[in-house]
């Protein structure tokens, strides 16, 4: 591994450089920070851990849409059945397809997201103060650690332990049963954006709630499985290629209002953490060479030498010509793990 010296030759600095030199506001988070939280969310795709263990007929489902989307195949097994109803055909068949798709979503997601008692309230609260430097958070993610964070965050502030201003994600129409519905980013100046969605947001009639308050013992799966009996999907963006993730941007007012908050964002400099820039992200790199950005702080991880590390920062310098690309020891910045011991 390089050293710190090393590292700063080639223009790689620590990050509390930037932060103490520029106006450090928004950062973009991708799956390389849920990963130092839980290494079972180091996958490529839920769709290819899923195909795994999935039937003939699933996969054979999966390649004929040419998706990863499973909301998408969900959908088409609904239709058939329901087409097949009117026609009064037997849909056994049918049914049993849906009834795997399901069930093989929510275990593959109870095999790779963390349960409630490994998600120590000391490393969230130690996080948040992580945060602290930042106005808005965007990311695509969709599991529970960075809502959990925020929680943490504003109970750090309600406890009158820190002053800043509080999180919020623009979910704040009160709909009952444990529902917040989406009402607008704009209101309060910190915001936590799902670029992507979460598993924890629903769309049954095309207007987008979150469940709230993942956190009175009951294991969010088991939420999301109440949901998908009734064949309500959540709320995310698959894995795949960018247009097809583009799709199903558009395809949903909450997060074409996110992808926009992102495009029209006012800051200047935008710190990116955990985020790969691949070719699946093109939509992602779109939006911010759209921006005002003037300035993006990119986190590097460690290779094992000096050119591989020059290699990344020139294929990211290219992804964003008119912007000044800086970068960072992706060490530097959050405390994974060794979290302090911060108020009890």
């Amino acid at each position: 591994m390089l050293g710190k010296e090393e590292l700063e030759s080639i223009g790689v600095l620590d990050f509390q450089i930037y932060q103490d030199s520029l106006p450090v506001s928004d950062i973009l988070i991708g799956n390389g920070f849920s990963i130092n939280l839980c290494e079972r969310l180091k996958y490529d795709s839920l769709c290819n851990l899923f195909n795994g263990t999935a039937s003939q007929e699933i996969k054979d489902i999966f390649k004929g849409f040419e998706t990863t989307n499973f909301e998408k195949v969900l959908e088409a097994l609904s239709n058939t059945e329901k087409v097949g109803t009117i026609l009064k055909r037997d849909m056994k068949a049918i049914r049993a397809l849906k009834e795997e798709l399901k069930a093989g979503l929510i275990s593959t997601i109870h095999a790779t997201h963390p349960k409630a008692a490994e998600i120590k309230d000391t490393m969230l609260r130690s996080l948040a103060k992580d945060f602290e430097p930042f106005t808005d958070i965007y990311t695509t993610n969709y599991d529970v650690f960075l809502y959990k964070i925020i929680l943490a965050s504003n109970m750090l502030k309600e406890m009158e332990l820190e002053k800043f201003e509080l999180f919020n994600d623009g979910f704040y129409e009160e709909m009952g049963n444990g529902k917040l519905g989406f009402i607008d980013f704009g209101l309060y100046p910190r915001n936590l954006v799902y670029l992507h969605g979460a598993l924890f947001l629903f769309a049954p009639s095309g207007y987008t709630f979150k469940l709230k308050k993942l956190d009175d013992g009951i294991e969010f799966v088991n939420l999301i499985k109440q949901y998908l009996d009734h064949d309500e999907f959540p709320v995310y963006v698959a894995e795949g290629k960018a247009n097809d993730k583009w799709e199903a941007i558009n395809s949903n007012y909450y997060l074409r209002t996110a992808y926009n908050k992102l495009k029209y964002r006012d800051a200047e400099v935008l710190v990116a953490y955990g985020f790969s820039f691949s070719k699946s992200d093109d939509h992602i790199v779109s939006a911010i060479n759209s921006s005002r950005t003037k300035q993006l702080i990119i986190s590097i991880r460690q290779r094992d030498s000096a050119k591989e590390v020059e290699k990344e920062l020139s294929r990211l310098r290219l992804k964003f010509p008119n912007i000044e690309v800086l970068f960072f020891n992706s060490d530097t910045l959050f405390t994974f793990d060794h979290p302090k011991n911060y108020y009890g």
